[in-house]
């Protein structure tokens, strides 16, 4: 069985369990607590660093010319009225390369200053794309609870107050070419609701046209945190309209029901 054969299967039977947020890409590093530990402290102990700051300079030329070739026939289909600062950005977690397609939005609306958050464990990445993994203003997420509270939450409210923008995936893991929107998990939207940050929901469907693949991107009018709810219902409401609008451009775009029951179109190509 080859990768993608054992991708495929490995999403099949995680969505027959219902456990949207595992792992399923075969030969992801597989680290110790410790080891995800040292690689969060030294991330940040370096991002001030002159050597950091060359390399983030060369990771985001090199990013912008990758989201300039892979998504020159990408379409975006924009019902957001105004693109306000500081927000949380959330989109459907299906590429290796689904950053740069809001990397396309931002650049084409004005916005600047893309942070993205990823697991931890992605930090040990090698070669060209961990370099990119590294250095492309990217925030490690701590499984360790100090380092999420020390290291982690200050640089959302960071990101946040000074107005740039944060990409986080609120499905967890990456699955590759999962047409489907996944549950979402809370993280994003507690967020959200303490540093009262807008939203901006996002939906990336899958395209095929003329025997390649391609992206039609749906984004929807940024969510605001209601202000008379205390955080936590905040943040639910927050999520609750967040997927009502995942799930209303996935029917739009596929032209049919979502539901979780797997087939085989649910994988793109």
């Amino acid at each position: 069985m080859n990768n993608t054969e054992q991708r495929i299967e490995n999403i099949k039977e995680a969505v027959d369990r219902s456990e949207f947020d595992v792992s399923v890409e075969p030969g992801d590093p597989v680290l110790s607590a410790e080891e995800r530990k040292k690689i969060t402290e030294e991330h940040f102990a370096k991002r001030g660093s002159f050597s950091h700051k060359t390399k983030t300079f060369f990771a985001e030329r090199a990013a912008d010319i990758i989201t300039l070739f892979t998504q020159k026939n990408t379409e975006i289909i924009n019902d957001c009225f105004g693109l306000p600062k500081g927000a949380i950005i959330t989109i459907n977690h299906f590429s290796p390369l689904d950053s740069t397609v809001v990397r396309k939005y931002l650049r084409k609306n004005g916005g600047d200053r893309l942070n993205i958050v990823a697991r931890d464990k992605n930090f040990a990445m090698k070669g060209y794309i961990g370099f990119l993994m590294r250095y492309t203003r990217t925030i490690p997420l701590p499984e360790e609870p100090r380092q999420l509270a020390s290291l982690f939450t200050p640089e959302v409210e960071r990101v946040l107050k000074d107005g740039e923008y944060l990409l986080i995936y609120p499905e967890a893991e990456m699955w590759q070419n999962y047409r489907k929107p996944r549950p979402l998990k809370i993280g994003a939207y507690h967020y959200a609701a303490r540093f009262c940050a807008p939203v901006i929901p996002m939906f990336c469907e899958i395209t095929e046209k003329d025997g390649k693949g391609g992206f039609r991107l749906y984004v929807g009018d940024a969510i605001f945190p209601d202000m008379t709810l205390d955080k936590r219902a905040r943040a639910e409401k927050m999520r609750q309209r967040d997927f009502e609008f995942k799930k209303a451009a996935y029917e739009k775009a596929y032209g049919k029901p979502l539901n979780y029951t797997f087939e085989t179109d649910d994988i793109a190509f």
